[in-house]
């Protein structure tokens, strides 16, 4: 069962997400997924988020057109299994 479930709208971000996932992915806390929410990034986001969920299995990818981030932290709550969300 998902302890914690994070979740982190992108928008147009590649240059962050690297650095962003591996932080999770140092926490001590295993039972954590991440969801990252594009709300249609128009940058290489997308493609950066696919190639990071190869190596970090947490890492669960949601998409939407371009809402804000409000509707994004929305979308991936309503999506969320863990217990506590973040």
């Amino acid at each position: 069962m998902v302890k914690v479930s994070v979740i982190m709208p992108v928008y147009n971000g590649a240059e962050f997400l690297e650095v962003s996932v591996e932080s999770v992915a140092k926490q001590t806390l295993k039972d954590i997924e991440l969801i990252c929410v594009d709300d249609g990034s128009e940058d290489n986001s997308l493609e950066i988020l696919n190639q990071l969920k190869e190596k970090y299995p947490f890492i669960r990818i949601l998409t939407q057109e371009n809402q804000d981030s409000g509707k994004a932290r929305t979308y991936g709550m309503d999506e969320a299994l863990g217990e506590y969300i973040s």
